[in-house]
């Protein structure tokens, strides 16, 4: 069964019943009086009653309008305050965005990435959350994260990239080091030296742990990558070196990277989102920002 009395049918017949005009009120509506008219005729048709008397003077309420008239002024201004409600609350609730990241991630990003996203959108509601890499994947899946910061490889079937960054494998040593020294080193240099490399499972990960094993220098240290402050501070002391691929000023003290001549490997990160998300405002905004700040 159609419905009757759709709230801008009651709206254009309340306009018509103040200016008792039809160009009138289609000029105050902003509308054709053509238009206005079918939409009043459509009205009467499903009410099956007349609501207006056109004779020479104008136009005149019958009894079936003015009752229609006293109901219908509470009804539109009811609808008109519910909508008001609604928009102050949209206005009012902060957007949100949650952002998921791979442990390790930030030392491949500059100091302020996040901070100063953050400041510049101080009303918005911006989420972070720490994950595995796979922790990290299944949440953009889930629909729990809008982006997500993950390293390669990236299963492009399931995600978008909107940005990735690659930086070679370094050697980090301390500044009193017999490598700080030097410009560059070979894979052969390192047999007998204590060396720190990460203990996660990827690509990049397993290709360098077969290459160490046939140089015969595999790493005595084993960290997890949310240890780098461990790395940092074995390697700052002469304990240690370490394989690296963050920045080269990321808040480690008297350390300095050296190159690897026949160590051509690199971590890759990516800014992914998953294909069947909806991107809001917000979301298109950090993905701007982002590409921007690591791009400078």
């Amino acid at each position: 069964m159609r419905k009757v009395m759709d709230h801008r049918q009651l709206e254009y017949f309340l306009e018509v019943c103040q200016e008792k005009s039809f160009s009138k009120a289609s000029k105050n509506l902003f509308i054709s009086q053509q238009g206005l008219s079918k939409s009043i005729q459509t009205l009467e048709e499903e009410l099956k009653v007349p609501l207006f008397l056109r004779n020479n003077i104008g136009i005149e309420l019958t009894p079936y309008g003015e009752e229609l008239r006293k109901f219908a002024n509470p009804y539109v201004s009811q609808h008109q305050y519910i909508l008001s409600v609604i928009e102050d609350m949209k206005a009012e609730q902060k957007e949100t965005l949650t952002i998921g990241f791979a442990t390790g991630i930030f030392d491949l990003l500059p100091p302020d990435f996040l901070s100063g996203f953050i400041l510049e959108h101080a009303e918005s509601n911006i989420r972070i959350k720490s994950f595995t890499d796979d922790e990290c994947g299944q949440a953009l899946l889930e629909f729990k994260l809008n982006i997500g910061i993950l390293p390669a490889p990236v299963d492009f079937s399931q995600f978008d990239s909107v940005f990735s960054q690659r930086r070679k494998i370094n050697l980090l040593v301390g500044k009193k080091h017999r490598f700080a020294e030097m410009s560059s080193i070979r894979m052969d240099d390192l047999v007998n030296e204590r060396l720190i490399s990460l203990n996660t499972r990827t690509s990049s990960q397993d290709l360098l742990r077969d290459i160490c094993s046939r140089h015969n220098c595999e790493p005595s240290i084993l960290i997890n990558a949310a240890e780098i402050g461990l790395a940092g501070e074995l390697v700052e002391s002469g304990a240690a070196v370490s394989f690296y691929a963050g920045r080269e000023h990321a808040g480690l003290g008297n350390v300095s990277t050296v190159e690897i001549e026949d160590l051509d490997i690199y971590w890759e990160f990516h800014i992914v989102v998953n294909k069947k998300t909806y991107h809001t405002e917000l979301a298109r905004e950090f993905i701007e920002y982002a590409c921007r700040k690591l791009m400078s």
